[in-house]
């Protein structure tokens, strides 16, 4: 039985989502402290608020097509004719394992940039 794959492994496969979901991430962290610390500017708080919980959106969803894409080759490898039920069963369990990486890097960067644009949010509001 082969070993588990490791992150370092993933990330060398798909490099792309990891890293558009870290950059999403620490913007979104980046632009939620910013709202959270001028809450009293009006709009501008707003704004960046927003922009914060976009931006832990998009890292979500970078780590979800991270995911699909790890699906998606290997639906294209078991595809190959001549491959038995055993190898089929192993290429899907190692590419189920795989995304997993980029979908928890996605999720994990995804929490705290919505929370500190949702926090900011809460804040503006209940300065109103």
């Amino acid at each position: 039985m082969a070993p588990e794959p490791t992150l370092l492994e993933a990330f060398k496969e798909n490099p792309v989502s990891f890293v558009v979901a870290l950059f999403c991430a620490s913007l979104g962290v980046t632009l939620g402290t910013l709202a959270s610390i001028l809450h009293k500017k009006g709009l501008v708080s707003t704004i960046l608020a927003v922009a914060a919980v976009t931006m832990g959106l998009a890292s979500a969803a970078a780590g979800a097509l991270g995911a699909a894409q790890f699906s998606q080759q290997a639906d294209a490898a078991i595809a190959t004719p001549g491959l038995s039920v055993s190898d089929r069963a192993r290429i899907v369990g190692d590419a189920r394992a795989r995304a997993i990486y980029p979908f928890a890097t996605g999720a994990v960067g995804a929490v705290p940039a919505m929370l500190l644009g949702g926090t900011a949010i809460i804040l503006r509001i209940r300065r109103k």
